[in-house]
This record gives structure tokens, C-alpha cells and sequence, in this order.
């Protein structure tokens, strides 16, 4: 590869000179679309899962969002967006986890040989993550926005879970990375995506969280997505802790 045939190491007295950073995010995003596009199965796997469990959402909460109906609750309403939220969140995290764990050994061997730096190989990951995250993000609203009767603009939506499904894909990753082995990365997502729920609003208000502990509100990506999810779904609602109105058109 031309990345490791200009890698700066030094290796027997020969020193190698080190490829450019756009020669190796280049390089190793190459490599991530390939082995991608090679692992059908998990592809499949991933997408097929995302839409059978959407799907099976959106049959449990049906119609919950249709504002004409005589036993229309807003709080159900609030609940099943929140819920596909949690799932998209839970979705591109548990991939991703097993990610790094598994590379540690190849990425240990190329790094000290010189192939390559930090900042492209983990970049490298983020961009083969665009289109995936964006992809399950899409199958999610399609499997339950009409079922559940959203009324919110489908395409903000898709983008809102898009971007949560990055930082969700992203704070796994750094698990991972964290993590010694495979077990303890698996046994860490929980611990860091879990908490996140309980900053989201729906299980207690955010005023009603303890002054010392609600600054961590501001760590959770879950958090921000539900709020811009809450404003695109109740567009006229939601300020300063008020309940959400929605006033259909």
C-alpha cells in the first residue's frame, strides 16, 4: 500500500518517509468502504434489525399521534419519539463498540511501524459512519413515522437521528477505545448510554433533578436530540419547562 511504503519509521537503520495526512485518511478510508461494502452479512444484519424492531414499535405505538382520535394522550405522543430516539441511540452505539477492540492489534502493529497517524485513521471511522448512521436513520422514520401518525417534518427528523446516531457511534468508539478487551467495552456501553435516559425529560423533569447533578444534562447527546425532536414533532410548545401543546393544522 502507499501509505506503508512511505511510512516513517525506522526500521533496520532505514528510515521511511511518513505519507501525508490526506495521502492517509485517503488511504485508510479505502479501506474502511471496503471492508464495509465486503461484510454483507453485518450490513444486513444492522439494517434488517433496525426496521423489524421499528416496525414493531410503530405497531405497538399506532396512531399514537393522531390528534383527532377520542383517547389522543400527548405524553404517549412525547413517548414514541423518544422511544425511536432510544433505539436509534442504542442502534449505531452497539455496533461500533466492538469496533476498536477488535482492530487494537492491527492498529498497534501499523502505528509503531510508522503506517499511519491517530487523527486519520479516526477520522477514517467517522466518515464510513456517515452514510450508515444516515441509512438506519432513514429506515427508522420510514418504518414508524406514518404508523404512529408523526406529524413533524420527516426529513428534520431523519437528520436529527442522523446526528444523534453519529455522537451515539462516536462515544462508543471512545469506549471502545478505552476499554482493555471486547468484554469491557460491552460491559461500559450501558454505563454511558443508560444514565442518558434519565436526562431526557420524559421519565422526570429537568427541574425536578437535583441542582448538584443537572449540569450532566449537558453531556448527554440524547438529551439534545429528544429537545430537537420535540421541536420539530410540537412546533409550538415546549419552553421554560411548560408542557408541549400541539394544535393540529
Amino acid at each position: 500500500a502507499e501509505v506503508a511504503q512511505k511510512s516513517a519509521s525506522v526500521s533496520g537503520g532505514v528510515y521511511r518517509e511518513q505519507a501525508g495526512l490526506a495521502t492517509q485518511f485517503a488511504a485508510l478510508g479505502k479501506r474502511e468502504f471496503q471492508n464495509v461494502i465486503r461484510d454483507k452479512a453485518s450490513l444486513a444484519a444492522r439494517f434488517g434489525i433496525a426496521a423489524m424492531l421499528n416496525i414493531i414499535f410503530a405497531l405497538i405505538f399506532f396512531r399514537v399521534g393522531d390528534t383527532k382520535d377520542s383517547e389522543y394522550d400527548m405524553m404517549s405522543h412525547f413517548g414514541a419519539v423518544m422511544f425511536a430516539a432510544i433505539s436509534a441511540m442504542f442502534g449505531a452505539a452497539q455496533p461500533v463498540a466492538l469496533t476498536f477492540p477488535s482492530e487494537r492489534p492491527l492498529f498497534i502493529r501499523e502505528y509503531a511501524n510508522g503506517t499511519y497517524s491517530v487523527v486519520p485513521y479516526f477520522w477514517s471511522k467517522l466518515v464510513s459512519e456517515l452514510p450508515l448512521s444516515m441509512i438506519t436513520a432513514l429506515i427508522t422514520f420510514c418504518a414508524c413515522y406514518w404508523l404512529e401518525f408523526l406529524h413533524g417534518n420527516f426529513f428534520l427528523h431523519v437528520i436529527t437521528m442522523w446526528l444523534l446516531g453519529l455522537a451515539a457511534a462516536s462515544t462508543a468508539l471512545c469506549a471502545g477505545c478505552l476499554a482493555a478487551n471486547a468484554k469491557q467495552a460491552v460491559e461500559a456501553t450501558p454505563a454511558i448510554f443508560v444514565p442518558q435516559i434519565l436526562f431526557a425529560g420524559f421519565f422526570i423533569k429537568i427541574t425536578q433533578v437535583p441542582v448538584w447533578i443537572r449540569w450532566a444534562q449537558y453531556l448527554c447527546s440524547l438529551k439534545f436530540a429528544i429537545n430537537l425532536h420535540m421541536i420539530i414533532e410540537f412546533d409550538n410548545g415546549a419552553c421554560d419547562g411548560e408542557p408541549l401543546l400541539y394544535t393540529p393544522p
